[in-house]
């Protein structure tokens, strides 16, 4: 299981290794690029595509992290598709966001979460 370790705007470290984008972590434990390495920060705004991933992985839980300024959000769809699947979002600014998910992962949750790391 992936493990959240701390987050600075621009990098996260997982399990002892820094990542220079965000990130997605599947119930699985599995670490994955959030976007492709043109444009490794991703949007500020998390898409139903996204969140529809996750879930299709398993997921109960989705955590949010809203980037270090707490600034990015969830699209009119993706919250619309989270309420219609009955999926419950955690949506904190990343550096809490780390947190809640090791903490509810500990707890063996069924958790995904996607971590933005700027804005």
């Amino acid at each position: 299981m992936a493990r959240f370790d701390s987050v600075e705007w621009g990098t996260v470290k997982v399990d002892g290794k820094e990542y220079d984008y965000d990130v997605v972590v599947t119930p699985k434990g599995e670490l994955k690029p959030r976007t492709n390495e043109r444009d490794k920060f991703g949007s500020h705004s998390f898409s139903k595509e996204e969140l529809e991933k996750i879930y299709k992985d398993g997921a109960e839980i989705i955590v949010v992290g809203t980037g270090t300024s707490d600034l990015a959000s969830l699209s009119t769809e993706a919250e619309g598709f989270a309420k219609q699947k009955g999926i419950k979002l955690v949506r904190l600014s990343s550096y809490e966001a780390i947190k809640k998910y090791n903490e509810l992962a500990d707890e063996g949750k069924s958790v995904g979460a996607i971590i933005h790391i700027t804005c």
